[in-house]
């Protein structure tokens, strides 16, 4: 035990000394610079942080326990993710960052009016603080207690109870998070994020090697490779299209599963806050394209030992009660003890890149896009410190928050449902801002509410509003209110078009939505301050990436579950 925490707390001290290290010459003292890295970002660090960002313990808790479940079709939100890569990299980014937006919310306010930006803002602000944070600090928390046997070592020194075991490591990880997240600001989180990300991989490809290893018994690896393939087709497993009784059936590849996926690597704001802050708009294509590609490795990782486990407990050689545990135990029990403190300072690291990107977002959003618009005049400094203390307050909230999550259930279900609520609402609106260059305030806002209230009751009610409509798929109604909302918002922009046209509208539109030059438009890229040439190789990119997707699902696809 010994060695395991000396491992564990020495990789934490050598991430920390090498972020240190690479942003020990940056200034932090005006805004651009804390909350956008001084839009200097290239595309390593771009790719690296996003693809850090989006993995943490919730990802490989749910992802591990559901594809114990599910099978190899729970895969739709990792490599079905690549397409949504590719909307922003091709549709999103080229006109958020043209209209010189520091976020979401104030892309919105450009685009539309002040309060549109105002009430995604809240949204967004709300459904971190009681949603998303407490989520990544409960299923980090939760990893280390039952994978690493944190609940032993808590219980030497008196700490006992599940609640409070919780406590004490959600305390950990929110205060490491919360120095990384308001120490340096964004370039800080950036580049640790990428650090952490390659210990991150080799960590995840360990523990897959270490499984099928484990699997192939005396024979080793390569046997367990065999194993794998045998075992998991008989038990059904390497499906990549879902049954009509999975939690992802075939179809909601195209309904709800690409709908949710899509507003969180277009318009989620932590996600696409690195995006925002590249040096240029081919560096922000080129980072967000190879995240795609790293993106489509992730089920060796997030998948694969998920169903590994479920061979092993066909075999008897595991013992597994709940879905959330399955990672933790299966890690437990393949991985060679000396390895578990360096593999839990990989997955610690990782979760701590979540929250510091979630909280270096919210403070963005309270500071930027709350306090300076009702103080125009106030100094960077005092924005600075209004987001510093903001942090301090939501870090000390999520330390309380988090471990009543345990009530929630499944947890990557508890995520999806709430990502559902506030995803497709705000995903709407941005929709409408990025693409209808008719849509006026009215119709936005209207929409925006409307859409948000009908996800909500469908939450609480899970039958509303009656008949086959209440009862189909979770994914299939989400994918549902969210056409119907975009299609009446183009009708209604096309009959109720807006009165007057704004020069931030005629900005974002001088150009397609891909950011080449329209001819009958006036090109002359804005003061951005940054490159706004797209990469020229994009397209090229965009086509090979999604014909790698298509080539995964039919490598795995057994048509016989229609």
């Amino acid at each position: 035990m010994t060695w395991i925490l000396v491992s564990f707390f020495s990789c934490i001290a050598l991430a920390f000394a090498g972020t240190w290290f690479l942003t020990r010459n940056e200034s932090f003292k005006s805004c651009l610079n804390y909350f956008l890295a001084g839009r200097k970002l290239t595309y390593p660090f771009i790719a690296g942080s996003l693809l850090l960002t989006d993995l943490d313990a919730e990802e490989l808790v749910g992802l591990n326990g559901s594809a114990f479940s599910d099978g190899l079709c729970i895969m739709v939100w990792e490599v079905g993710a690549v397409v949504s890569i590719l909307f922003a990299a091709n549709f999103f980014l080229p006109r958020l960052l043209r209209a010189s937006s520091t976020s979401i919310p104030d892309f919105l306010e450009q685009r539309f009016h002040p309060s549109t930006g105002m009430m995604v803002n809240i949204v967004f602000i709300l459904a971190y603080i009681f949603s998303q944070i407490p989520i990544v600090l409960y299923s980090g928390a939760q990893m280390l207690r039952t994978m690493f046997g944190f609940d032993v070592i808590l219980q030497r020194y008196g700490i006992c109870g599940e609640y409070f075991q919780l406590l004490v490591l959600v305390a950990a990880l929110a205060g490491i998070g919360a120095v990384y997240a308001l120490w340096g600001g964004l370039k800080t989180c950036v580049v640790s994020d990428t650090l952490t990300g390659f210990g991150w991989l080799v960590g995840g490809f360990l523990v897959l090697y270490f499984g099928l290893n484990a699997l192939g018994g005396e024979e080793g690896f390569i046997n367990g490779v065999k194993v794998f393939f045998r075992e998991g087709n008989e038990l059904k497993k390497l499906n990549s299209l879902g049954s009509a009784d999975s939690s992802v059936p075939f179809f909601t590849i195209f309904t709800g599963a690409l709908v949710l996926s899509s507003f969180y690597w277009c318009s989620n704001q932590f996600i696409l806050q690195r995006s925002l802050g590249s040096k240029s708009l081919a560096e922000g294509q080129k980072g967000t394209l190879l995240c795609g590609v790293l993106k489509l490795f992730s089920p060796f990782y997030l998948v694969f030992p998920g169903i590994i486990a479920c061979i092993m407990v066909s075999r008897h050689a595991l013992q597994i009660s709940g879905a959330d545990e399955v990672y933790g135990i299966f890690a437990r029990a393949v991985v060679p003890r000396p390895l578990i403190g360096c593999l839990a300072a990989i997955l610690f690291g990782g979760v701590i890149s979540t929250f510091d990107s979630l909280l270096n977002s919210v403070c963005t959003l309270c500071s930027l896009n709350i306090y300076r618009r009702y103080r125009p005049s106030a100094s960077d400094r005092s924005v600075i410190r209004v987001g510093f203390w903001c942090g301090i307050v939501l870090t000390l909230l999520s330390i309380f928050l988090s471990p009543l999550c345990f009530m929630a259930g499944r947890i990557f279900d508890y995520m999806i449902s709430c990502l559902s609520v506030y995803g497709v609402a705000i995903f709407y609106v941005v929709v409408l801002g990025v693409f209808c260059r008719k849509a006026s305030v009215r119709i936005a806002n209207t929409g925006f509410v409307l859409t948000f209230l009908v996800m909500l009751f469908k939450l609480f009610y899970k039958d509303f509003p009656g008949g086959w409509l209440g009862h189909i798929h979770e994914l299939h109604f989400t994918a549902l209110v969210f056409a119907a909302s975009v299609l009446l918002g183009f009708i209604f922009s096309h009959f109720f078009p807006a009165k007057q046209e704004s020069a931030q509208t005629r900005t974002i539109f001088a150009v397609n939505c891909t950011g080449h030059g329209d001819r009958t438009q006036n090109t002359a890229p804005p003061d951005a301050g940054i490159d706004l040439t797209p990469w020229k190789y994009t397209g090229l990119a965009s086509l090979i990436l999604l014909a790698a997707v298509v080539a995964f699902y039919l490598l795995f696809a057994d048509f016989s579950v229609f």
